[in-house]
């Protein structure tokens, strides 16, 4: 059944369950939506305004009130708006909400499904599960019957597309249990539904806007979860029973997202390629040693251990590096950071050459770290026990992270490591040739003489024993992108360019 020009107010009071209730049983508990207490928040009703303006402009359903939500004028403000049914937001919130609204009405994409003719929204839809009996509702955002398409309104911290993004916020807030309890609900109205899209818009400028379709299988897997939260409502209700239902104890598991083949990628911000490996501290963790004066292996979990390498590098590689490290640390500088950094290599006057180093520590939060990977010159990963030696020629996967503490730089964080050459291991000995004996393998005198049965016992042949080497993708070079946290500022301040421009 679907029910227009039902209040919200008319709509939430109804006994239905909603995919907010289903939502909170998948992530909570029954106890935690039957004890369920609305509080008030701001960033709640920034997104209740966003959505009225978008969705219904012709009501003026948002007012702008007083400058902050302090004192009597603010909550004089706030009854009134209630009274009539509307949204009251400070000067601040407002003008953000404004900014919001018109990003989203700039996006032509946006603009085709919010005023597309056909469109219903906030409209009041109702069914009942075939299996348990129960009355269900839902109120999209946006309906489109003639397309079967339903369209629900984001507002959110991060609308990007990429890994960690808005994909991550999507399923640690059950978006898809609502998008696939919002379908089901329809198609017991009789209403198919072919696609279902989240309008992402962000709460910080630039207010970016992002649309997102859902692939068949998240709403294969959120159906899923809403038959077992439908199951569970009438076992309760038959029973009698509201309690959280959790175990005594709960072992955490790593998510899948975190299992991604291509994280190095992913974590990649430079490339360092075809420079020389200095003492590489890679095949296991170590930390310096006060009382030896010297690096010593050490376990992952120890304070001071890492994985380290140090590489020399041309003065045209020094400069390139350094330039894509000064970018990083201008983007990512804030008001109280040093306009620039020193140059963080060592220079070798005799030869010109730099030195530099990447490195990882071996444990966060007393979590041991992967250990970075090292590939071929193929891409092909090399064994654990592969010793990777000095004077060897490299490629370095680096990540640029800036900092300001006691002092500022830009670390650069160890991710993987390419062998383009490899120079062999050799064995150091102090002696060298001087006149007499000389060893011959025929001439040993204690090798003992063979017993008479072993004439007549066949050696059998040992087949070779081929090595498998896991493969994996080449690494990529990638290029230098923005910290997280950048702001905008030119690309290289002028400090930064009197060094570069004067390097050497």
């Amino acid at each position: 059944m679907l029910v227009e020009d039902m209040s919200n107010e008319d709509y939430h009071a109804h006994p239905a369950i909603s995919s907010s209730a289903v939502k909170t049983i998948s992530t909570k508990s029954i106890l935690h939506w039957k004890n369920a207490v609305y509080k008030d928040n701001s960033a709640f009703d920034l997104g209740t305004a966003v959505h009225a303006m978008v969705l219904e402009p012709e009501k003026d359903l948002v007012l702008c009130g007083p400058e902050n939500r302090r004192g009597k004028l603010w909550t004089s403000a706030r009854e009134e708006a209630q009274l009539e049914g509307k949204t009251v937001l400070t000067q601040e919130d407002y003008a953000i909400c404004l900014a919001m609204v018109n990003s989203v009405m700039s996006n032509s994409a946006a603009v085709d499904l919010v005023s597309d003719l056909c469109a219903v929204k906030e409209v009041s839809i109702f069914g009942t599960d075939k299996e348990t009996g129960l009355a269900l509702k839902a109120r999209p955002d946006i309906f489109i019957p003639e397309r079967g398409i339903l369209v629900d309104l984001k507002t959110t911290r991060d609308a990007s597309p990429k890994r960690g993004g808005f994909e991550r916020q999507f399923f640690s807030l059950g978006y898809h249990i609502q998008a696939a309890f919002y379908k089901y609900v329809l198609e017991l109205a009789g209403y198919p539904i072919e696609d279902f899209i989240f309008l992402a818009v962000e709460k910080e400028p630039p207010y970016a806007v992002q649309i997102h379709n859902l692939h068949s299988d998240v709403l294969d897997e959120g159906l899923y979860q809403v038959r077992q939260v439908l199951r569970q409502i009438k076992d309760a209700a038959d029973n009698g029973t509201e309690s959280t239902g959790w175990p005594p104890q709960n072992t955490i598991l790593l998510p899948k997202w975190m299992k991604a083949t291509d994280r190095i990628d992913d974590m990649t911000d430079h490339m360092i390629t075809n420079v020389e490996a200095l003492w590489p501290r890679i095949d296991r963790t170590y930390r310096f040693d006060q009382a030896e004066k010297r690096s010593v292996p050490c376990e992952p979990i120890d304070d001071g251990s890492s994985y380290t390498i140090q590489f020399r590098m041309t003065s045209g590689q020094a400069k390139e590096l350094f330039t894509h490290m000064a970018k990083a640390y201008t983007e990512a500088r804030e008001d109280a950071w040093p306009e620039q950094i020193e140059v963080p290599f060592k220079k070798d006057d005799e030869t010109g050459t730099y030195t530099g180093k990447a490195t990882i520590k071996g444990s966060y939060g007393k979590e041991a770290t992967r250990k970075p990977n090292l590939y071929d010159a193929g891409g092909n990963k090399l064994p654990e026990e592969f010793l990777l030696t000095t004077g060897s020629t490299v490629n370095v996967a680096v990540a640029f992270f800036p900092y300001n503490m006691r002092e500022a730089g830009v670390s650069l964080r160890l991710r993987a490591v390419q062998v383009i050459k490899y120079v062999a291991m050799e064995e150091r000995n102090p002696f060298g040739a001087v006149e007499g004996y000389v060893h011959s393998p025929d001439d040993n005198p204690f090798k003992p003489e063979p017993l008479i049965e072993d004439a007549f016992v066949e050696e059998a042949e040992e087949a070779p024993v081929e090595q498998v080497v896991e493969k994996a993708p080449p690494l990529k070079v990638v290029k230098s992108k923005a910290a997280s946290k950048a702001k905008p500022k030119a690309d290289i301040d002028e400090g930064f360019s009197n060094i570069i421009d004067n390097w050497d």
